[in-house]
Parts: C-alpha cells; sequence; structure tokens
C-alpha cells in the first residue's frame, strides 16, 4: 500500500510540473456569436433622435487575448508564434518572452479583429509553430495544434440606452459594445 502511494504521489507531482506548451487559457476554445436587440435614445444639444440595432459579435471563450505557456528554463527572452489556419493562411505574432515563468510577457491576441490588428487564430485547427530566441539565436521550437469551433448562438435580453451623443443613434458599435458588454456577451 505505502509503494502504490508513493508511486501515485511520485506521478502526480511529476504530472503537475509539467507544463503544456500552448495558451494560458487552454488550447481547445470555442466561437460563440452573441446577439441582441437594443433601442438607443439620443439627446445632445436640444436635439433628440432614435435608432434601433441587432448587435451581434462573435466572442471567443473562454478569452480572446491569452499568454503563450511552456516549461520554464533556459534564457529565451522573445517567442515568434506563427500560425497556420485551415485554409491555408499565415500569422506571425512576436512577443517578449519571461524564461523564468516560461510564458510571454503580454498576451497574445487570439480573435479580435479590427484595421490595426489580425487575430492569431480561426476557425478550425491552427497549427501553431512556436520559436524561442535568446538574443536573436534560436533556444527551442516546437508546434502545437489550437482548436476552434463554433459554439451555438446566444441571445442577449432586449434593452434600451439612453445616450447623450447624437452619434450613438447614428452609429452603432460604441453603444453596442456597452450593450454587450452590459450583459455579459449573453451568458
Amino acid at each position: 500500500m505505502k509503494a502504490f502511494l508513493a508511486v501515485t504521489a511520485f506521478l502526480f507531482s511529476t504530472c503537475a510540473a509539467a507544463t503544456i506548451t500552448g495558451f494560458s487559457e487552454g488550447n481547445e476554445l470555442k466561437a460563440t456569436p452573441v446577439q441582441g436587440d437594443l433601442r438607443v435614445h439620443c439627446s445632445e444639444n436640444g436635439k433628440v433622435d432614435f435608432a434601433t440595432y441587432v448587435c451581434n459579435e462573435v466572442i471567443l471563450d473562454p478569452a480572446e487575448y491569452s499568454y503563450f505557456v511552456t516549461d520554464a528554463g533556459g534564457s529565451a527572452d522573445t517567442v515568434i508564434l506563427t500560425s497556420t489556419w485551415e485554409n491555408g493562411k499565415t500569422v506571425t505574432k512576436k512577443k517578449a518572452f519571461d524564461a523564468v515563468a516560461g510564458q510571454s510577457k503580454d498576451p497574445f491576441n487570439l480573435w479580435v479583429a479590427t484595421l490595426l490588428q489580425r487575430p492569431l487564430l480561426n476557425y478550425g485547427q491552427n497549427q501553431i509553430h512556436y520559436t524561442l530566441k535568446s538574443d536573436g539565436s534560436v533556444e527551442r521550437e516546437g508546434d502545437f495544434v489550437a482548436t476552434v469551433q463554433e459554439g451555438a448562438l446566444r441571445q442577449c435580453p432586449p434593452d434600451t440606452i439612453f445616450s447623450n451623443q447624437l452619434n450613438d443613434c447614428r452609429i452603432s458599435a460604441n453603444v453596442c459594445q456597452q450593450y454587450l458588454s452590459r450583459h455579459r456577451y449573453c451568458r
């Protein structure tokens, strides 16, 4: 019995010490569409306007930003991630790396796409090649897979926002973001 407990404790401590290379939020993610109806009442400088929007967005669960993590050690100061999507497109991103902690110093943008940002991941299997560099020289490299599955639509309850800016009744971006955030993205 004592031998069994000793072996179990050894295996548990060995497993607990090993880090799975990938993202701190996990390598299995879900892209979930969220949607809801919003009415907006705007008033500014004596002018009044009204608008109705169907707000929608696709969010990544559990997070849209995540740190790259791997086993600690070495002297790497930079991590480069190259993601190859199922459609063949590649996206490369680079961050400072903390070798003692075994993670990037800042999180990577996994999902948010804007005029100035490109996401690292897309739907399906994303083949990720990582390169850890120390003063420009390759210290270690490897591969892992991050999978993004489609989630089911989540519906937020209807709501009304009162704004003191007429633009909120002409452009939906700001008030829709406020609405979805207020409803915790329909969770």
